[in-house]
């Protein structure tokens, strides 16, 4: 497919038709878009990394613009809790893949736009070839595996990035890596790991700050292919949807944060190493609880998950680990469980390398199969 792109890119007619001319009248009429600038949108190779909440917005208005090449990366299906905010969206199109729905929509909004939908992980063995045949990245994802990658891949290729976030009220956008300007790595220069994060899944998000924010990543997305404007580089704008307020904070280049000569294995970087976490089987946990041995439990799942396990426990949801490890005690031993065993693990590899903790113990498996 990568070579299908390049070749029809290099190759198309970037001459506007009739059709083009009427669809786009309205902002060819604007003196710093102009013929010229359109034809620069009907040239340009936009990837949108990540199909939900930020991408819908970005995506709809980069196609009602008349970007010519886009692509789309995303590896999930669409749920319920998605259509909040994710408006390319319906009920129709639930369990379906988001790539494959959301290239239905926009081909059916702007037939003339080619949309070049990647259903498959974006992970190092995939993300610099991907990258590399397009012109400028917006980061439309919620993690921080997923944000450095992408960051890092752009710098090792020169690419800007359009990068956009959201929680609860608030959100981010800026500019990295537009002309040697701040990199994410400027902002934040080590990956967090997953709990200093809070998703949007656990703390929550109002559907429109997600389209505030996308709107904004399009905008400059557009002034960039087009070159007009003041591009929002070595500041991030910060906008709050509860008090319509914003500001910006200003974000220099850190040369020895930005010096990125490869990519790394994000996804274990924010993961637990289980050779160094203590684990406990559901056969040994029973024997505990049955012969009586003086430990707690903590249940860290997600309060949607909470179940009757038979037995006592203390609830505290993984994204409230961090501010409530105070009642987590150091004197005896502690459980943690989660349905799958997967969130415990991250939850225990936090407290042991983070806080120090020795005396955690993390349900092999999780509770699933207790």
């Amino acid at each position: 497919m990568l070579q299908r792109l390049v070749g029809y890119a290099k190759n198309c007619n970037s001459m506007l038709v009739d059709a083009e001319l009427e669809r786009y009248s309205r902002q060819i009429r604007l003196s710093e878009i102009g013929i010229e600038g359109q034809e620069k949108l009907k040239r340009a190779r936009i990837l949108v990394v990540g199909a939900g909440g930020l991408g819908s917005p970005v995506l709809q208005y980069l196609v009602a613009a008349g970007v010519g090449h886009i692509g789309i990366v995303d590896y999930d299906v669409i749920d319920l809790t998605n259509l909040n905010r994710q408006v390319l969206y319906t009920m129709a199109d639930l369990d379906c893949p988001k790539v494959l729905r959301a290239a239905e929509r926009l081909r059916l909004a702007n037939p003339e736009i080619h949309i070049w939908p990647y259903f498959q992980r974006f992970n190092k063995d995939s993300a610099l070839d991907i990258i590399a045949e397009y012109d400028i990245v917006a980061d439309c994802t919620d993690q921080f595996a997923a944000r450095y990658l992408i960051n890092d891949a752009c710098v090792i290729l020169g690419k800007p990035v359009v990068y956009g976030a959201v929680y609860q009220f608030e959100g981010q956008v800026t500019v990295f890596n537009y002309r040697n300007g701040p990199t994410l790595r400027c902002l934040h220069p080590e990956q967090p790991h997953p709990l200093e994060v809070p998703t949007c899944a656990e703390g929550g998000v109002i559907g429109t700050i997600a389209g505030i924010i996308g709107t904004l990543q399009a905008n400059e997305l557009i002034k960039i292919v087009v070159g007009i404007g003041e591009i929002l580089s070595g500041k991030v704008l910060v906008f709050n949807a509860l008090t319509c307020s914003s500001y910006f904070f200003h974000l220099e280049r850190d040369l020895e944060a930005s010096a990125i000569t490869g990519l790394s294995n994000y996804e274990e970087d924010c993961s637990s190493d289980e050779s160094t976490i203590l684990q406990i089987t559901s056969e040994e946990l029973q024997n505990w609880i049955t012969g009586g041995k003086d430990f707690l439990i903590v249940d860290v799942s997600d309060p949607a998950n909470y179940a009757d396990h038979g037995f006592q426990c203390l609830r505290i949801p993984s994204f409230q680990v961090i501010e409530k490890n105070y009642l987590i005690p150091r004197d005896r031993p502690v459980v943690f469980i989660c349905p799958l065993g997967i969130i415990s693990m991250t939850v225990v590899s936090y407290l042991h390398n983070k806080e120090g903790f020795r005396n955690l113990y993390s349900l092999k498996n999780g509770f699933g199969r207790f």
